[in-house]
C-alpha cells in the first residue's frame, strides 16, 4: 500500500526537481520519472478493478447448500465452511436445498433457494467438514464413519 502511494505521488515529488535543478537537468529527470510511474499506476489502477477473490464479498453468487432449517434461518455450508444463513425468498427451505448467496451481512448470509442438492453432493459436503459430522446425530455419523477414511497429510516434509 506504502508503495502504491509513493509510486503515484512520484510525479508530484519530482516537480521539486524544477525548484532545485537547471531546467535542462530537471526536464529530463522528471520525464523519466513520470514514464516508470504511469505504466505502474495504470497496472495499479486495473488491479483494483479485479472482482474481489477473498472476504465475504467474494461469497455473493456462490452456491450453498441447506444443513437445516427452521423458519426464516438456519445453516448453510458453503466451500467447506458453515455459516448461518437467512432466506430471502418465498419459498420455504428444507435440509438438501441449493440455495444461490445473494448479500453478507456480518456472519449471515442472505439466500435463495434455486433448486434440490442431489444425495451424493451433500454428503460431499457434509463429508469434508468434520464439524459437521459432530452435530448430525448418532446414526448418520456411525454411517458415514464406516465410508471416512484416516486423513492422510498432502504433503511430506524431509529434512
Amino acid at each position: 500500500m506504502i508503495f502504491m502511494m509513493l509510486i503515484m505521488s512520484f510525479p508530484v515529488l519530482g516537480l521539486i526537481l524544477f525548484y532545485v535543478l537547471p531546467l535542462g537537468t530537471a526536464l529530463p529527470l522528471y520525464l523519466l520519472m513520470l514514464g516508470v510511474s504511469l505504466p505502474l499506476h495504470c497496472l495499479m489502477m486495473r488491479a483494483m478493478r479485479l472482482p474481489k477473490r477473498a472476504g465475504g464479498e467474494s461469497m455473493v453468487g456462490s452456491a450453498a447448500g441447506v444443513l437445516d432449517w427452521e423458519g426464516e434461518s438456519g445453516r448453510v455450508i458453503c466451500r467447506g465452511e458453515i455459516w448461518k444463513a437467512k432466506a430471502t425468498g418465498e419459498t420455504p427451505l428444507v435440509r438438501g436445498d441449493k440455495v444461490v448467496i445473494e448479500d453478507v451481512a456480518g456472519l449471515t448470509l442472505s439466500v435463495k433457494r434455486i433448486g434440490q442438492v442431489g444425495s451424493d453432493e451433500m454428503m460431499t459436503l457434509l463429508d469434508s467438514n468434520p464439524g459437521v459430522q459432530a452435530s448430525q446425530g448418532a446414526q448418520t455419523r456411525s454411517a458415514r464413519e464406516e465410508r471416512i477414511e484416516p486423513a492422510r497429510p498432502r504433503f511430506e516434509c524431509t529434512a
